[in-house]
């Protein structure tokens, strides 16, 4: 699932690519990549770290709640 974030990465528009990818029940990854306008890493830190161009968190709980946390930390 994250080469679909390289690809998206890969086009013109979009300057951040991420995906909620549920590895198991109640347990997932969020990658994200960014292109340099964007410091993935800040938006990242609170739920997980990374670096300027590539940042990613692993948690526990259901897909929503990951994609709440996102939205929250892009906020």
């Amino acid at each position: 699932m994250e080469s679909i974030i390289g690809i998206v990465c890969t086009t013109r528009q979009p300057e951040v690519a991420t995906v909620v990818i549920e590895t198991e029940p109640q347990q997932g990854s969020v990658p994200m990549r960014a292109k340099a306008a964007v410091d993935a890493a800040a938006i990242m830190s609170t739920l997980g770290g990374g670096d300027m161009l590539a940042a990613s968190d692993t948690s526990a709980g259901p897909a929503a709640e990951m994609v709440t946390a996102l939205v929250t930390a892009v906020a």
